[in-house]
């Protein structure tokens, strides 16, 4: 909870993130936008990479990576909760994939939702 300087408490404000989808823009820097709404070749900077001490394909392979990374994200977990789901909690009993499958797709749903500190 955060605090005001009166000492009213309230509850903290999630941000969202940019609407998705992101693209990658390698006009001279590398820029990860997302689609103007008035102009669709248009570009609404998010992040811009700079190129420190690495070389440009390198760079550009990390920028495109973060790019499939956010426009997965949410696809990706959506499909471990389901298979959680369908999975079920394991009972003693169940086969020995079945258990690790269950426990492997809870692991990567805790991750994908753990915030960084």
């Amino acid at each position: 909870m955060a605090s005001d300087l009166k000492g009213d408490s309230t509850p903290p404000t999630e941000v969202k993130h940019t609407p998705l989808p992101w693209e990658l823009h390698g006009d001279g820097s590398l820029r990860v936008c997302r689609p103007h709404p008035l102009d669709p070749k248009g570009c609404r900077p998010v992040a811009e990479a700079e190129i420190l001490g690495q070389l440009r394909p390198e760079a550009e392979a990390n920028a495109a990576f973060i790019v499939r990374a956010v426009n997965n994200h949410e696809a990706l977990l959506a499909a471990l909760e389901r298979i959680r789901d369908e999975l079920g909690v394991p009972q003693p009993g169940y086969p020995a994939p079945v258990t690790n499958a269950a426990e492997i797709a809870c692991a990567a749903i805790a991750q994908a939702r753990e915030v960084a500190s």
